[in-house]
């Protein structure tokens, strides 16, 4: 439901033309998800659904942080580009 709403903002603002309302909106989409995603990682891994193994638990710690970084880089991207092109409006 979080992510709907935005996602129709994209689809109006592509059909009207309006870049900066496309970005803005595909910021939020993004930050939507990465909520969504580490709140579930977050939930699932408190509640025990999680390798029993130390290594694989020490192997599945490191590929969620890389994940979590590489979205926020990504973020990161999308909020930069979203400052340049307002400042360019």
């Amino acid at each position: 439901a979080a992510i709907m709403p935005p996602i129709g903002v994209v689809g109006v603002g592509v059909a009207w033309g309006e870049p900066a309302a496309v970005l803005g909106s595909l910021v939020v989409v993004a930050v939507n998800v990465i909520a969504i995603n580490v709140g579930a990682i977050a939930t699932l891994w408190t509640v025990g659904f999680h390798p029993s193994d130390r290594s694989r638990i020490r192997t599945t710690r490191g590929a969620i942080l890389r994940r979590i970084l590489l979205l926020t880089a990504l973020l990161l991207v999308a909020i930069r580009l979203l400052e340049a092109l307002s400042n360019g409006l």
